[in-house]
């Protein structure tokens, strides 16, 4: 069943790839320039750790010029699965949707007011550090990974590659298991995917020279991970004002279970305080263990609730998370509601080991059936609610609940 509905999604993405609506709504990229620091605080809760149980986060807090930091969306061209989310510029923000434009001045350099000196981008890059944004939290993982997905992106593209001077970003992590050579014994987890190379301006590129809109570079360094946007035929060159970017990303790294972690995302002028760039957060994507609980209806029309009289009729709740463990994710459940189990409907269960979701290892899913029992009384609409924690650090304090009506 599972595979059928999402043969179904994969087809309707597929035809509305193809629609006119969707090729409009792929370059409908525009930022939102946070106000004051709080409003960075928030975007940070809010849209980056969506999907984050609140007891998993603690201690967001940011360092630098609001202005630096925005809200996106409608950016589709990022590859993102979700097209919202976060900005974080060593400029001004409401310059990232600007066009690019045909000639070689470069039109996105503008100095904040943001932090100077910042250690550990110092160390990571050799050269002076300026005009910093840095955002910091806590979190406590309950998979054995974190993981969530960036793209980099800067008008340093392609005059300064393997120019003394580079913009530089970090991504350092630091906790129990972690012995890295930044503050805190931090390590750098932003690094080209299936290696221990950081990503930067002279990691990935197209080599260097080329002229906005007569011309690229013919170079290429790790540049599988790239994407051109110097020239005017460029998908994203009317709407995002960098001459290049990365392809999206993934920073990950193996984590303890249950233990409290903390993280650093940093970006930075480097050796001067001009040519911007950008690290775009796709919002959501913050994954240390989260479960996405989605229910699908077996009726070929009703999907919204369940009818005693309609034969076979059922909802399978998934519990899903975002790649394999190398442990079972075991999830205790119970069930309220004024429905009353084995008399209004039943609860099947794809594994044995009283309520709990068991997810094994190498899997993803497990699901849970509601199956409605017929019979003639009129009861009016009754309720199933399944209580879940995805934080198996402590059960039930704060439980996610799936409500399923009959």
């Amino acid at each position: 069943m599972k595979r059928l509905y999402f043969f179904g999604t994969l087809l309707l993405l597929a035809l509305l790839a193809g629609s006119p609506q969707k090729a409009v709504a792929q370059f409908n990229f525009e930022v939102e320039v946070c106000a004051d620091s709080q409003a960075v605080v928030d975007l940070v809760d809010t849209v980056f750790l969506a999907g984050v149980n609140p007891q998993q986060k603690a201690n967001i807090t940011f360092y630098g010029d609001p202005s630096s930091v925005g809200y996106f969306k409608g950016g589709y061209f990022l590859g993102f699965k979700k097209p919202q989310g976060i900005v974080m510029t060593n400029g001004k923000s409401d310059f990232v949707d600007k066009s690019n434009v045909c000639n070689t001045e470069q039109n996105a350099s503008n100095n904040n007011n943001g932090v100077e000196g910042d250690p550990d981008l110092e160390q990571l890059a050799g050269v002076s550090s300026h005009d910093g944004c840095i955002i910091e939290f806590d979190f406590k993982p309950t998979a054995d990974t974190v993981r969530f997905n960036y793209v980099f992106a800067s008008e340093e593209y392609h005059e300064y590659v393997n120019a003394t001077f580079n913009d530089m970003f970090g991504f350092f992590l630091s906790g129990p298991g972690i012995s890295g050579p930044y503050s805190n014994d931090a390590e750098n987890i932003a690094l080209i995917p299936g290696t221990t190379t950081g990503v930067a301006i002279n990691t990935i590129n197209f080599g260097k020279g080329g002229i906005t809109c007569t011309g690229k570079p013919t170079g290429c360094k790790n540049c599988e991970w790239f994407k051109d946007n110097s020239q005017s035929t460029d998908p994203a060159f009317s709407k995002f004002v960098y001459d290049a970017l990365t392809k999206s990303l993934v920073a990950k790294a193996g984590m303890q279970q249950c233990e409290w972690y903390h993280i650093k995302l940093a970006i930075s002028d480097g050796g001067d305080a001009i040519y911007d760039s950008g690290v775009l957060l796709e919002g959501g994507s913050f994954n240390a263990g989260n479960v996405v609980e989605e229910t699908k209806y077996s009726h070929p029309t009703v999907d919204s609730l369940l009818y005693e009289s309609c034969n076979n009729h059922e909802a399978v709740l998934y519990f899903e998370i975002e790649e394999p463990m190398g442990f079972p994710y075991i999830i205790p459940f119970k069930v309220e509601g004024t429905a009353t189990r084995d008399v209004d409907y039943s609860l099947v269960k794809t594994y044995p080991g009283g309520d709990t979701i068991y997810i094994p290892i190498g899997e993803t899913y497990d699901s849970l059936i509601i199956r409605t029992f017929y019979d003639t009384v009129v009861e009016g609409t009754e309720d199933v609610q399944v209580l879940f924690n995805s934080v198996m650090c402590s059960i039930f304090s704060i439980p996610d609940t799936a409500t399923v009506l009959i």
